[in-house]
């Protein structure tokens, strides 16, 4: 589909009128982040524009602590998109997602806490303690 413009994709794939159909965690981070960049560049839709951004800064995590001026490297994103980012950046929530699925842990990422018997038992980035977890 990226290579259309987004008005032209089917309605069930355009990342806004997705997250307010399904919600927020039926998007991507790419989706997620099209929604926040708003528009894309000629030849490249904002969806197009989001995946470059996560493969050049690793993780939405990458971008959103990158420095303004590697970020503002990419055309369409100049200051406004860049305090924009940084704006959804700290006024985002955190969310607390209980689960025994070890496959949804993996895909999360991000920091991991983990009880037994109601005790928190570690504390930390996923890559650094997932092989230690006992769910």
């Amino acid at each position: 589909m990226s290579s259309l413009p987004l008005p032209l994709w089917p309605e069930a794939e355009r990342p806004r009128e997705k997250l307010l159909k399904l919600g927020a965690t039926a998007l991507s981070e790419a989706e997620l982040l099209a929604i926040l960049l708003q528009t894309g560049t000629r030849g490249r839709t904002a969806v197009d524009t989001a995946r470059g951004l996560l493969g050049e800064f690793k993780s939405l995590r990458g971008l959103l602590t990158a420095e303004r001026r590697a970020v503002c490297r990419t055309p369409g994103l100049g200051s406004a998109k860049f305090a924009l980012l940084q704006a959804a950046h700290i006024r985002g929530a955190t969310v607390i997602i209980a689960t025994h699925d070890k496959g949804m842990i993996r895909s999360i990422g991000g920091r991991v806490l983990y009880l037994n018997q109601g005790r928190l038992y570690a504390a930390g980035h996923i890559k650094k303690r997932y092989d230690r977890m006992v769910l």
